[in-house]
């Protein structure tokens, strides 16, 4: 089972296109995203994913219920952090790391994904932390990321930011 992972979009519709068309090339069960959507009009970006979503709100979503309606569609926006478990695999998807003690102690994660640095991160511990980076046109480098559950690993994608590439 795949994932797809993004993070602070902050209303770049164009990049967000090219992640729903990298993450329908993937074939992915779920998109997950780890904050920073910024805006309600967002939403219709999503139009055609062909997996379900599920989002949290980062510092930059201020309109939770706007944001909940117009993602209905699609899925699931939970204010705070979202955990949930697939393919025997327990997840935490947050936007700041520094929630983690938001987290019920009684629970025991096998990865956390976050957002909120726009840097794309990976790391192995007491579980694997995962940060898709920035999908965002203009930024260096605007990536989303693939996880694999079976084997929890997980891929980089650099988005095309050529405008005669996306159709």
């Amino acid at each position: 089972m795949k994932l797809g992972l993004i993070s602070d979009t902050h209303d770049d519709a164009l990049a967000v296109r090219r992640a729903v068309r990298a993450f329908n090339a993937e074939a992915v069960s779920l998109v997950m995203h780890a904050g920073d959507i910024s805006s309600p009009a967002l939403a219709s970006a999503f139009e055609g994913l062909k997996a379900p979503f599920v989002g949290v709100c980062g510092n930059n979503d201020h309109d939770w219920q706007g944001l909940r309606g117009a993602f209905a569609p699609y899925g699931q926006i939970y204010r705070g952090y979202y955990d949930t478990a697939l393919a025997g695999v327990r997840l935490a998807l947050m936007h700041e790391l520094r929630g983690l003690h938001q987290l019920p102690l009684n629970k025991k994660y096998d990865v956390v994904i976050y957002g909120h640095s726009h840097h794309f991160d990976v790391r192995n511990g007491h579980y694997l932390l995962v940060n898709p980076g920035q999908c965002k046109s203009g930024c260096e480098e605007p990536t989303v990321a693939i996880l694999d559950l079976c084997s929890l690993t997980v891929r980089k994608i650099v988005l095309d930011t050529d405008e005669q590439s996306v159709a």
